[in-house]
């Protein structure tokens, strides 16, 4: 184990307890717990980058909304493919602006350290 992946580890452990001395709940939302399956270091959303919490948030929300809309209403509804990912692009810039605002607000209120001081 490197001492990058430690400190990493150390930081996401004490981001973690923080939470729950705040009172906030601890549970590790699904879009790390994928990123870390497949190697990569990513922030809790609250202790995350705006707009890198709503691309990841975004990200992992678009494909499978758009998806499932498309084979469950849209295609039947006669909806062509170019206005399905239209839909399915705006929904996930909307959806992403919504989580980073949200995990920005609670991260003010509750008054969490900065990644970095971790």
């Amino acid at each position: 184990m490197t001492n990058s992946q430690r400190d990493y580890d150390r930081k996401f452990e004490a981001a973690l307890q923080e939470m729950h001395e705040k009172g906030l709940a601890q549970s590790i939302p699904l879009p790390v717990l994928f990123l870390r399956k497949l190697g990569n270091q990513p922030r809790l959303p609250h202790y995350d980058r705006f707009w890198r919490a709503a691309l990841v948030q975004g990200g992992f929300f678009g494909p499978l909304f758009g998806s499932f809309m498309y084979v469950l209403v849209w295609r039947d509804d006669g909806m062509t493919p170019a206005a399905a990912i239209f839909l399915t692009v705006l929904s996930v810039v909307l959806f992403g602006l919504t989580m980073a605002l949200y995990y920005q607000w609670v991260k003010s209120r509750h008054k969490l350290t900065e990644w970095d001081t971790l």
